[in-house]
């Protein structure tokens, strides 16, 4: 289950989506990351930087992060 600030990130992704058509495919790529990191982190508090645009580690659990391309 993906951990809750994950979420709280994904949903506020998911509202500028629906109020925003300029960068609609952008912020589906996030939202795409986001569920991927979810899944992969098993940390209580994960900690990415969005967009994820490079291979990086998560500042908590040190699993790697891959961007989304």
């Amino acid at each position: 289950m993906p951990q809750r600030n994950l979420l709280v990130i994904k949903e506020y992704f998911e509202s500028l989506k629906a109020s925003d058509n300029n960068c609609e495919m952008e912020i589906s790529q996030i939202i795409s990351l986001i569920d991927q990191v979810s899944q992969k982190c098993t940390s209580v508090s994960p900690s990415i930087t969005l967009p994820r645009r490079e291979v990086q580690n998560c500042t908590i659990c040190h699993k790697r992060v891959l961007p989304n391309e």
